[in-house]
């Protein structure tokens, strides 16, 4: 099972609120998702012999978004780009959240993400840019989504081939 955090998030125009869930409160939809993707993540990199990061070597976000189509009453994004790139995301995603969903980000943390995806992107990128754009933009509805962040994990267990390289590579253990 993933290492997670999960964090409610409401944005409006006095301001944004983000209160630390209990995760025994996940929904079990979400738990359901993210067993089966980490069970396709494991299965696809026990088959490479090394990776320099997971996302584009198993085209992580990809699939897990397909995944998660099935759970119709979700809509769940991997936040997986670089930082730069938050300000669009919530341009062209966030601001017209569909309210009859349960909306969901996922953000991968710590020295876990930074072998899953080489962006760096965190969950405090996107507070700030929306800090930005409170001070400039009056909403006109309250925004409200989950950020689920992934720390880890008891089943993959990266280990670097190439110790002392600057570009490191990794593999896992069955």
């Amino acid at each position: 099972m993933f290492q997670i955090n999960q964090y409610e998030i409401k944005v409006n125009n006095h301001g944004i609120g983000i209160k630390r869930s209990n995760n025994d409160g996940v929904n079990a939809q979400i738990i359901n998702l993210l067993n089966e993707f980490e069970d396709f993540a494991f299965k696809e990199l026990i088959k490479l012999n090394q990776f320099k990061f997971v996302q584009g070597e198993i085209n992580a976000k990809k699939k897990f978004e397909e995944m998660s189509i099935k759970y119709s009453n979700l809509n769940c994004l991997m936040i997986t780009q670089h930082p730069g790139f938050i300000g669009s995301i919530i341009i062209d995603k966030l601001l017209n959240l569909n309210t009859e969903q349960e909306n969901y980000l996922f953000f991968f943390e710590g020295k876990f993400g930074k072998v899953w995806n080489n962006s760096s992107v965190k969950m405090d990128d996107l507070i700030n840019k929306f800090d930005k754009l409170l001070k400039s933009v009056i909403f006109n509805k309250e925004l409200k989504f989950f950020i689920i962040t992934i720390s880890g994990t008891d089943r993959i267990i990266f280990t670097q081939t190439n110790r002392g390289n600057n570009n490191s590579l990794w593999t896992i253990k069955d």
